[in-house]
């Protein structure tokens, strides 16, 4: 028999950690807001999903994610109902889902910057003082070779501030608190030496970007112009150089998976190296952000005289 052109599609997912699981749930809430217009969703959705820090703006709006899916955790009350079964929860895990939730308000504690530099420190150890030339390193001798398009100002802003993707001239100040999450750990000193405890930090992945996910490749089946994206100035000169980089990349998939998804058709650039082109004069093109190009940020020793082109241009 033919299959069913809308089969209904059952996801399982096995989880340890509920802060873990919270998160998901918040990252697929974003791309489900259809009241948020598709460029303004993607831009969201990489912040939260690849940043340790976050504007003001997206911390209030975790925050009121946070009590939303209390509520639809708690109560099934909210748009996401149909979507989501709760009842393959225990009650115990059920509680620590709706504490991470709870953790995502303002008002929670979330010191990032120490998380963020405890794990630094564990991991480079003596190195730590030359942690930002060990980041050159390998970027040069590991990124490089097998993700060209990764800038490498973005890879050591993501690996030494957290910071992977950026848009326009925002400021990322407020921690994302769906990345504070829970593992169990050994205590070392004191009277509980010896003892199990579960530690609150940043157990993200601190080597691998998340530029990976969505930053590296384009599928260009259903839109030609994507394969743009990836063109090299100066090929094979010693001084090659891409005319767009991993963000755009980024944002340009996202786009076209929440294009697909809301009007079943696949997402085509109307305009060449114009990642926006394709959501044409429509209320989806709606965005509060005047310039949501991701720009890899450079610091002044790299670069004294800032281009103010998005389009980054390696030393």
């Amino acid at each position: 028999p033919n299959p069913s052109p809308n089969p209904n599609l059952h996801f399982h997912i096995m989880e340890s950690a509920m802060e873990v699981q919270a998160r998901n749930l918040g990252l697929l809430s974003i791309l489900l807001d259809f009241e948020l217009p598709i460029r303004q969703r993607a831009s969201l959705f990489l912040e939260v999903f690849g940043n340790a820090f976050v504007q003001s703006r997206t911390s209030r709006m975790l925050a009121e994610l946070g009590l939303s899916l209390e509520r639809l955790l708690c109560d099934g009350d909210g748009f996401l109902r149909d979507f989501f079964d709760f009842s393959g929860l225990k009650f115990k895990d059920r509680d620590a889902m709706q504490a991470a939730f709870q953790a995502w308000g303002e008002d929670s504690s979330c010191d990032m910057e120490t998380f963020l530099d405890r794990r630094r420190r564990y991991f480079f150890k003596e190195r730590y003082d030359a942690r930002r030339n060990m980041c050159d390193w390998a970027y040069v001798e590991r990124v490089k070779p097998a993700n060209d398009v990764i800038h490498h100002h973005q890879y050591r802003d993501w690996r030494l501030k957290g910071l992977a993707f950026e848009f326009g001239d925002c400021e990322y100040t407020r921690p994302n608190r769906t990345m504070a999450t829970y593992t169990q750990g050994i205590m070392k000193k004191g009277r509980d030496r010896g003892l199990k405890k579960e530690l609150k930090g940043y157990w993200s992945d601190i080597l691998n970007s998340p530029y990976l996910s969505f930053g590296v490749d384009a599928d260009a089946a259903g839109d030609e112009r994507a394969e743009a994206l990836f063109d090299v100035f100066n090929k094979n000169s010693g001084a090659e150089q891409h005319r767009h980089n991993a963000g755009e990349v980024a944002t340009y998939n996202v786009l076209a998976h929440l294009w697909e998804v809301e009007t079943g058709r696949r997402y085509a650039m109307r305009r060449e190296r114009d990642i926006f082109s394709g959501l044409g004069n429509t209320t989806l093109d709606a965005d509060a952000n005047p310039n949501p190009n991701p720009n890899p940020s450079a610091d002044e020793n790299d670069n004294p005289n800032p281009n103010p082109n998005p389009n980054p241009n390696p030393n």
